[in-house]
């Protein structure tokens, strides 16, 4: 692990309008090159976490730091260009249904403006390393649902972000395609990346290689390093 965390929360707490505290002071360090595992029962905070780290919302109390910055004081400015290094893969992909595979893996790299002869190296990359090679000119309704959720990864990775956040990933998928997802995210760490993975299924979390930290009404009560 490197000496300095790429994402570090410092005594994070988050109290929503209605009074819900979901999470309460959280000490945790996120480092590159390293899988950790957000486990849980739902409303646990798991997303929350995930959003604080991602910057869609601000601690309550505490900070959220990103290489020494504080996520929550990032201006109108600074916050897109933290989160073009924020790679984040939902429980489901959401693509768009008339654009192909490709289109759909490089849409986040023509709304930063790439060059089209960049946008194509870095999307047949992506779609390489989730293993959808020669895929590029299908559209979704062709692919299966194991196929569009690594769609929805190479989407994600394609700026290569060096954080990657995903949040119940393998919701809607069997077993055997979200031992798949959980394979390809672990992979992806190996660029560096620190990986953050939120999930409820504690028997696939132990199946693989990573740090759990796990959730209970908001506050940590296990931290396996």
């Amino acid at each position: 692990m490197s000496q300095n965390p790429l994402i570090s929360l410092v005594r994070v707490s988050k109290k929503f309008d209605s009074g819900q505290e979901a999470l309460s002071e959280i000490t945790e360090e996120f480092h590159e090159g390293a899988v950790t595992y957000v486990t849980g029962h739902s409303g646990a905070g798991k997303t929350t976490l995930l959003r604080l780290i991602f910057g869609a919302d601000k601690a309550s109390r505490g900070k959220v730091l990103a290489a020494g910055r504080d996520i929550g004081k990032l201006d109108v400015a600074e916050l897109p260009r933290y989160r073009r290094n924020v790679g984040v893969v939902f429980q489901s992909p959401n693509l768009i249904s008339r654009r192909t595979i490709f289109e759909n893996v490089a849409l986040p790299l023509l709304i930063d403006g790439e060059k089209l002869r960049q946008v194509e190296k870095r999307v047949r990359g992506a779609l390489s390393r989730v293993h959808l090679a020669g895929r590029e000119n299908l559209f979704p309704y062709q692919l299966s649902s194991g196929e569009q959720q690594r769609v929805g990864l190479a989407r994600s990775i394609v700026r290569r972000p060096i954080i990657l956040i995903a949040d119940e990933p393998t919701g809607n998928l069997d077993p055997g395609l979200s031992r798949t997802i959980f394979g390809l995210l672990s992979e992806y760490s190996a660029t560096g990346a620190a990986v953050v993975v939120a999930s409820h299924d504690i028997n696939l979390v132990r199946a693989y290689k990573g740090r759990e930290i796990s959730l209970d009404q908001g506050r940590v009560v296990t931290n396996d390093e």
